[in-house]
């Protein structure tokens, strides 16, 4: 289940979610911006599981045939924060 941050227009974006609707998320978040951004939660868990285990994998194989996959950064929080510093 996913709902928005209320007045804030932010989802939640599982990558264990099912992938039908982690496609609309994603394009939900890419499409509204001209700026667009997305951050992802993977719960170390859900690879513990196969039937989430195969929506990670098919939710990454999606993200990476996007049309914006070329612009996108995959970076660790402590890698963000670091990128952020001067």
């Amino acid at each position: 289940m996913f709902k928005p941050v209320a007045d804030a227009g932010v989802w939640t974006a599982l990558v264990s979610h099912d992938p039908p609707l982690f496609r609309r998320i994603v394009a939900h978040a890419l499409g509204r911006s001209s700026r667009p951004y997305l951050a992802l939660v993977l719960r170390s868990n859900a690879l513990a599981t196969p039937r989430l285990a195969r929506r990670v994998s098919a939710n990454l194989e999606a993200l990476l045939s996007h049309p914006l996959a070329g612009r996108l950064s995959w970076v660790t929080p402590a890698g963000l924060i670091a990128s952020m510093e001067p």
